[in-house]
């Protein structure tokens, strides 16, 4: 049912770093939703090193010369100022990541709805121009308060890998396991390589890594796929695979770990946010972490090897029915993701 669109917000565009499927597929989410409002969107993927206007961008020195108040006090005048000579002003514009500079002016409001642990600190001034910093996790409203008066927790969801999980899955299937390590950066690939270099008894894991990736040590039950797969491919083996160990160093939402559990997959996660505020207990198996570090505005964990295999022996002593269970209760959290964050950016726009 399409909601009616705000009497304030009728325009929206969405501007993002042309850095990837990642930010795309959140285009494509937060578009899906502002149009289902009845709400006209645009999206615009910013190519990396287009930061934006030189002037607004010197504005941003005012924060370290007059203090957060002048300097978002001087930002927004001069955005003011430039708005009458901008094409194609909007009701709103939904910055992803970060703000671009070029278009703010080109609007009446603004939001930024970040991810800590790929947010360089260097712009956290962004932080305090718009009127709301919009969060995807619990653990992002916690790291950002500091630098904003208005951060608001929204959610978020992932894309739908698998609409028809819950009648494709048996309790008698067997379970096959799966490790997506991208380039191997974040993923927890080693401590994951390492835990099955020590149990040649344990299941078949097939590694999804990228193609310059190196490869870990040589082990009979463990099949490495280095080559970029196109996205049926991807979603073919997120299906397949009813187990997905997935123990992130960190994560600036968690959409791999999410759209596992679109497919109805026990998902084997970090026990840090905000992977253990996506995965709990009653849906998943979490993984012990080392002491965490900062990295960026975010938290980075340590991923031991040996809290991975403990994990791992929890997760295949799971008698056939307990394992359904929680696959379940998996895609039924998915299912409870979307309409929860409609609701909560909806309700966002109508307070700007």
């Amino acid at each position: 049912m399409r909601r009616k669109a705000t009497r304030k917000i009728q325009t929206v565009r969405i501007v993002y770093p042309d850095t990837g499927i990642g930010l795309e597929n959140d285009a494509r989410i937060v578009a899906s939703v502002l149009e289902s409002a009845g709400l006209r969107v645009e999206r615009r993927a910013v190519p990396i090193g287009c930061g934006g206007s030189f002037v607004l961008r010197a504005a941003g020195r005012a924060f370290r010369l007059f203090g957060d108040a002048a300097g978002a006090a001087l930002y927004r005048w001069l955005c003011a100022a430039l708005r009458p000579f901008s094409r194609d002003v909007v009701d709103l514009t939904v910055f992803l990541q970060r703000v671009f500079h070029t278009y703010a002016p080109a609007s009446r409001r603004s939001i930024v709805i970040p991810n800590p642990e790929w947010f360089n600190p260097d712009w956290a001034w962004h932080l305090r121009v718009v009127d709301a910093v919009a969060c995807k996790t619990l653990h992002a409203v916690d790291l950002l308060t500091r630098y904003s008066r208005r951060v608001e927790f929204i959610g978020f969801t992932s894309l739908d890998r698998d609409p028809d999980a819950l009648s494709r899955i048996k309790p008698t299937e067997t379970a096959l396991w799966l490790h997506h390590a991208s380039a191997g950066l974040q993923k927890g690939t080693q401590a994951v390589l390492a835990a099955w270099a020590k149990h040649p008894d344990w299941p078949m894991l097939t590694v999804l890594q990228h193609k310059n990736a190196p490869l870990g040590a040589d082990a009979a039950n463990v099949r490495y796929i280095a080559r970029r797969l196109s996205e049926p491919e991807m979603i073919e083996h997120a299906r397949r695979h009813a187990v997905h160990i997935c123990p992130s160093e960190s994560e600036g939402y968690g959409h791999s770990l999410v759209e596992a559990m679109s497919c109805a997959a026990l998902v084997l996660t970090t026990d840090g946010a905000p992977m253990n505020e996506l995965v709990k207990p009653d849906r998943g198996v979490l993984v012990a972490t080392g002491p965490p570090r900062p990295d960026k505005l975010g938290i980075r964990y340590l991923i031991r090897d040996d809290d991975v295999e403990a994990a791992v022996i929890r997760a295949l002593a799971l008698d056939p029915g307990e394992l359904y269970r929680l696959r379940v209760n998996a895609r039924r959290y998915f299912d409870s993701t979307l309409p929860r964050f409609r609701s909560r950016l909806l309700a966002l726009l109508t307070r700007l």
